[in-house]
């Protein structure tokens, strides 16, 4: 019935811990296919699956995948070859389960999530069935500091561009597109961390764009949804736990990390929101500044850290 993506990178472990949390907390799950993309060029993951569960099955077709036995049933590993990103990682993902056991409905997560309670995969159908516009159901994210990450209202390009990059070195972050609310009801935009996904309108629009690496696939996912007539919808009564950017923070240098944002953030604003090449100009001398400022704090603190050592 469902498939449960995975895209890891370097954290196998993490991403086996994971999945042994989701069957304890996801039902029915003999209904729950388990998929993990490997994004480690060096395809870790195999050997760390090798070494402690057994080998089912292979198939080469559409990708070699092999099937390793896994909490009373198996997980499907694909190694991607190259760390395909977020969005190409999960497209594989999804392409790959479709065509080998042709689930109507995809569970995207990242492995850094943790279950609050049981969930009862049947009620996310009857939400689908109640809601057929709704083509992506998210539920209530926190944080490990308490802030609840879902859901999300649309903004211009012009804060993505200007406002917002500059409003993370301040004490408090930017929240300008979070919509405080605990209704559950249609939004622009829910996280990639977790969501459910109906597979007939995720390939109506294409899947997530692959012309991003890192960042904004939520925003474009909802601009190519609500150009099929679909939308996303909020579900609190659906709870998890979100460790946010720890795994991207420790796995890539701060700078990079800037890089993919604002690279995922001009494809946004350029092919999906129409913004005008000057205004795209300014937000590129923008982003020259701010990268700066990211290369000098993250050169301060190596400096510290050095010295306290």
């Amino acid at each position: 019935m469902v498939s449960l993506i995975v895209v890891d990178y370097r954290t196998i472990g993490k991403t086996c811990d994971f999945l042994s949390q989701a069957r304890q907390f996801l039902a029915p799950w003999d209904q729950v296919h388990c998929w993990i993309v490997d994004n480690d060029p060096e395809k870790s993951g195999r050997a760390y699956l090798s070494e402690r569960y057994p080998l089912i099955r292979s198939e080469t077709d559409p990708v070699r995948v092999d099937f390793f036995g896994f909490e009373g049933g198996e997980a499907g590993y694909i190694a991607a070859g190259e760390n395909l990103g977020y969005a190409r990682g999960n497209n594989l993902g999804i392409r790959t389960a479709k065509a080998l056991c042709g689930d109507p409905f995809f569970l995207v997560c990242n492995n850094d999530l943790r279950f609050c309670e049981p969930w009862d995969l049947t009620d996310f159908w009857k939400r689908f069935e109640q809601y057929p516009r709704a083509a992506v159901l998210g539920p209530k994210i926190t944080g490990l500091d308490g802030r609840e990450q879902n859901p999300y209202r649309k903004r211009s390009p012009l804060y993505w561009l200007f406002v917002y990059p500059w409003s993370r070195f301040g004490p408090v972050h930017s929240r300008g597109d979070y919509v405080f609310t605990s209704k559950a009801g249609e939004y622009y935009r829910l996280m990639g961390s977790c969501m459910l996904i109906r597979g007939d309108c995720f390939e109506a629009c294409g899947g997530f764009d692959e012309k991003t690496f890192l960042f904004s696939e939520e925003m474009i996912l909802s601009e190519r949804l609500a150009g099929k007539g679909y939308t996303c919808r909020y579900e609190p009564g659906f709870r998890v736990i979100h460790e946010h950017g720890r795994t991207v923070k420790s796995l890539a240098k701060e700078v990079q990390v800037e890089r993919w944002f604002f690279d995922a953030l001009f494809h946004y604003c350029r092919a999906y929101r129409g913004t005008s090449g000057l205004t795209m100009a300014l937000a590129w001398v923008n982003r020259e500044l701010n990268l700066g400022v990211v290369a000098l704090k993250a050169g301060i603190r190596k400096l510290l850290r050095m010295r306290r050592s």
